[in-house]
């Protein structure tokens, strides 16, 4: 794993790009497969495959926010005893973090395949794409704390 503040700041940057990318993957596929995609879902059950997916999404999302604020601090990261262990956690609870960050676009594509609405598509999309750039603030802030703690040559 990364020891030097270079290689995880490398590791976390690559990673946060990849996940902002993601949702437009997402939108190219729901866009690709809607048109051939025929969900035989009553339109009586829209609202109900659209509420579903809007209350899984949004505890996802807030999983995913509070994930790096509630398991990452000073002592953890003081108690994993070197600047490697501490940046894999980081990175660890990064991509986790991510990852349930993700979930609305998933959402939003399966919310639209099956209702076979373009909106659902778009508003996973940018939600998603919005939400992980707001989490990079947090992540950059672990980082920082991880390189007081264990400065390099020290």
């Amino acid at each position: 794993m990364a020891t030097k503040t270079g290689d995880t700041r490398r590791t976390i940057t690559v990673l946060w790009l990849c996940f902002v990318a993601s949702p437009l993957l997402y939108v190219v596929v729901g866009l690709l497969a809607m048109p051939n995609f025929d969900p035989r879902v009553p339109a009586e059950a829209a609202p109900m495959i659209r509420g579903g997916a809007f209350l899984v999404g949004l505890t996802t999302l807030a999983s995913g926010f509070m994930l790096p604020r509630l398991t990452i601090n000073e002592e953890k990261l003081r108690a994993r005893g070197s600047r490697g262990a501490a940046s894999a956690l980081l990175v660890q609870i990064s991509m986790i973090s991510f990852g349930l960050l993700e979930s609305a676009a998933v959402l939003g594509l399966f919310s639209a395949l099956l209702t076979r609405s373009l909106a659902d598509l778009f508003v996973g999309g940018l939600v998603t794409a919005f939400a992980v750039v707001l989490q990079r603030p947090v992540i950059q802030a672990h980082l920082e704390t991880i390189e007081r703690l264990y400065p390099l040559g020290a």
